[in-house]
This record gives C-alpha cells, sequence and structure tokens, in this order.
C-alpha cells in the first residue's frame, strides 16, 4: 500500500483517501467521550446515588490513604512535611482520584430528567481539577479557595452530601 502511495495517481489519492477515512473512524470510535457524555443512558435515582456516593468513597479513601502516609506520624523522612511538601502530594493525589471519579460516574449514566444537575456537578469537578492544577496550593486551601467549592455546593443541593472531600 505505501509503494502505492508512492506512485501517486489515482490509485495512490484512493488509497490514502480510504487510510485517511480509516484513521477518522478510528478516531470517531474510538474516543468514547461522545458515547460516555451523551446523556442517552439512564440510571433510577436510587441506584445513581447509591453507586456515585460508593465512588466517591473509593476516591475519598484514596486520597485520604496516600496524603495520611505524609500527614500522619511517623512522618517519612523522621521529619513533619513543609506545607509545599504537602501541596505536592495533594496534586498527585487528588486530581488523578477526581478525574478518575468523574470518569466513572460519567459511565453511570443520569437520571432520567436529572442530566444538567448531574452534568453540572461532573463539570464543578472538573473546573475544580483545573483550578488545583493551575494553583495547587487551592487543594488544600480553606473556604472558597478550595478547588471544589463550588461541586461541594452543588453536590449538597442534589442531595450527595459532600462527596469531594479530598
Amino acid at each position: 500500500m505505501l509503494s502505492e502511495l508512492r506512485l501517486g495517481g489515482h490509485r495512490g489519492l484512493w488509497a490514502s483517501t480510504a487510510l485517511s477515512l480509516l484513521v477518522l473512524t478510528f478516531a470517531a470510535c474510538g474516543s468514547g467521550e461522545k458515547a460516555e457524555d451523551s446523556g442517552s443512558r439512564t440510571i433510577p435515582k436510587a441506584i445513581f446515588m447509591k453507586r456515585v456516593l460508593a465512588i466517591c468513597g473509593q476516591a475519598n479513601e484514596e486520597i485520604t490513604r496516600v496524603y495520611g502516609r505524609y500527614a500522619e506520624r511517623p512522618y517519612p523522612g523522621g521529619r513533619p512535611p513543609t506545607s509545599e511538601k504537602m501541596n505536592a502530594v495533594a496534586e498527585e493525589v487528588v486530581i488523578p482520584a477526581r478525574r478518575k471519579q468523574v470518569r466513572r460516574i460519567r459511565a453511570l449514566g443520569f437520571p432520567p430528567g436529572e442530566e444538567r444537575q448531574v452534568r453540572e456537578i461532573l463539570a464543578a469537578i472538573e473546573e475544580g481539577i483545573e483550578e488545583g492544577e493551575r494553583d495547587r496550593r487551592t487543594l488544600r486551601a480553606d473556604g472558597v479557595r478550595y478547588a471544589f467549592t463550588r461541586a461541594l455546593e452543588l453536590e449538597g443541593e442534589y442531595g450527595l452530601g459532600a462527596c469531594v472531600t479530598g
């Protein structure tokens, strides 16, 4: 096929076009982003809530486990870590855990008629992730400076409590 492409002419053009279409087809089908976020799958709210709380619990447990190794005695290296070290640890554990959490929640589907609220919560978590990437200090900040403040508010309004606590 490569030799056909080098030859040029019609055969090369057709081969090139076919290859391009094949690549585009796989790129469109393989990403999964549209299918996961289409909202076409629905899930009863009670099941959704139970599963989301389990997903959040797993993410929070992972964050607490890793973060706790640095925040509690015996400290790595025998000395309490600096605030900057704790910010770095928060960045290393919170951001991947929250990304995984969003991906898993989105894969569940959405309760019928509540797609907008769930999408807003997921968007707020993603905004918190972006804020944490811009300034990792916000991953440990208090109050409105906390990267996930908006997500916490939306989750509370939806009935999920403090799902994002990391």
